[in-house]
């Protein structure tokens, strides 16, 4: 969803199947590579992890670009260790 090259790679492997969604997989490779590079989110002073994810979540994947004010979180959950998240977006 952010545009790695792994991503770029597997939907490129399934861009021209006749699958449900192929649409979708076609609108996230040209995003991917039209988008400009970007590196590590800065660290915004006082955000917590949460606010950081969402950010990056609502800021930085194809599906939230065009419609970014009808795009939101609606829950965030983290582990334990607060290395993986998952994610409730309305969009």
């Amino acid at each position: 969803m952010m545009g790695t090259s792994d991503a770029l790679a597997t939907l490129s492997g399934i861009a021209n199947l006749d699958i449900v969604g192929s649409e979708e997989i076609g609108k996230a490779i040209r995003w991917i590579e039209n988008k400009p590079t970007v590196g590590s989110p800065p660290r915004r002073s006082g955000s917590n992890d949460e606010e950081l994810i969402t950010s990056i979540v609502l800021d930085r994947t194809f599906f939230a670009e065009r419609g970014r004010d009808n795009t939101s979180v609606e829950q965030l959950t983290l582990n334990r260790n607060r290395n993986k998240a998952l994610i409730s977006l309305r969009v």
